[in-house]
């Protein structure tokens, strides 16, 4: 019984524990959008790198399996390249809305605090009036 609960903890720990990260990072994966997107980025830049791979190295004369190898390495490159670039972006993109989305939501709490302070001092004011 113990070695479970143990186990339990150590997942917990490591952060290999079900459900969604509630330490308060930015996290790409919990995007729809971003993970959709950068998706799409890294497919298409490994096929954009493979087949400039493969351009470049038949052009220049080589056997089709060394043409063919070469552009495969260009290719994996090119994904790798692309996800980052993209994971970068992203990260950037979702900054900005989590700004943006602090800024309404304060701007909404002001309002909210301003409409109580105005209601009060009405209700101040018809206490005065009627006492």
């Amino acid at each position: 019984m113990a070695r479970k609960a143990k186990k339990g903890q150590d997942e917990e720990a490591s952060g290999a524990a079900a459900g969604p990260d509630t330490s308060g990072g930015l996290r790409l994966t919990d995007h729809p959008r971003a993970r959709r997107t950068i998706a799409t980025a890294k497919g298409w830049g490994g096929l954009a790198g493979f087949g400039l791979g493969l351009l470049l190295a038949t052009r220049a004369g080589l056997p089709t399996s060394d043409a063919i190898l070469r552009a495969i390495m260009v290719g994996a490159v090119a994904y790798l390249l692309v996800w980052a670039v993209a994971v970068v972006v992203w990260k950037q993109i979702a900054r900005a809305e989590i700004e943006e989305m602090r800024r309404i939501l304060v701007a909404a709490a002001e309002q909210a605090e301003a409409e109580v302070a105005r209601r009060r001092a009405e209700l101040e004011a018809k206490e005065a009036r009627h006492a």
